[in-house]
């Protein structure tokens, strides 16, 4: 499968409020950011049944917050122009971070 660009990431209130609500310490901005910035961000198109073609993606915030994310072409006619739209994303638990 070809590999993902994440050119544009967008998000929308809802989404910001239910990753800071729902998902402490990440916020969409800092999600967003990690997703374009951060070295060695992992993404890749998956099927699911509910919420059909998607990336998932794995990345590192700047405050060392490790995170997987999934997101939806903006195009779905043309998933690899790079324009995203965050759906969710939530901390993974991992040996290096603090509760």
């Amino acid at each position: 499968m070809p590999r993902v660009v994440l050119a544009e990431v967008r998000y929308t209130d809802t989404v910001e409020e239910h990753i800071r609500d729902k998902h402490p310490p990440l916020t969409a901005r800092k999600v967003t950011q990690a997703l374009i910035y951060a070295r060695g961000v992992q993404a890749s198109w998956e099927d699911d049944p509910v919420h059909g073609h998607q990336v998932a993606a794995f990345a590192t915030t700047v405050d060392g917050i490790v995170f997987k994310a999934y997101l939806h072409p903006v195009n779905p006619n043309d998933p690899d122009e790079g324009s995203f739209d965050l759906k969710t994303a939530f901390p993974l638990m991992t040996g290096n971070q603090e509760d």
